[in-house]
């Protein structure tokens, strides 16, 4: 059989040919982005008091974050572009475990989700690279079910704030 020319495009091997600026600066803010977020997730794990919220952070980190941080570093090393420094392994932190509340915190994990969602697409857009646009697909399918998941876990808790029903009388 014959193949066309977009099935050999579709099932050609992703032939690198290098990276244009956009997309390395793209791998670069993406893992300033997984560092702001570890921090995030620490003070987020030193300050919750409820356990299944600590533990569904942590499941996000071990599953998602840290393979993501792992793949890039790796791209950035591939293409020999210059890493950002670490944040450090943790934080000292207040031993008030007063200072905020759990829903306070939920909120700042769910806005940061919500962020990723974005920067995931505006890499998707900018990449034209097969495989790290390849990447990005993946990981914004990742961030997608944590998202589902977060907000699954909102409703449960009573967090989530829903807008007033709307009713065309």
């Amino acid at each position: 059989m014959k193949l066309g020319l977009l099935d050999k495009i579709i099932k050609q091997e992703d032939i690198d040919s290098g990276i244009h600026s956009g997309e390395s600066y793209i791998i670069w803010t993406q893992i300033v982005a997984r560092y702001d977020t570890l921090e995030l997730v620490d003070v987020i794990l030193n300050f919750s008091n409820d356990l299944d919220f600590k533990l569904l952070v942590k499941r996000g980190i071990d599953k998602v974050i840290k393979p993501q941080l792992n793949q890039l570093i790796e791209k950035a090393k591939y293409y020999r572009l210059p890493l950002p420094p670490r944040p450090p392994e943790s934080q000292n932190l207040s031993s008030n475990m007063e200072t905020f509340r759990d829903e306070f915190l939920y909120k700042l994990l769910m806005d940061g989700s919500q962020t990723g969602l974005d920067v995931h697409l505006k890499a998707i857009k900018i990449c034209i690279n097969d495989a790290l646009r390849d990447m990005f697909m993946e990981f914004i399918l990742q961030e997608m079910k944590l998202y589902d998941e977060l907000i699954k876990y909102g409703k449960v808790k009573g967090w989530l704030e829903n807008a007033p029903i709307y009713k065309n009388n």
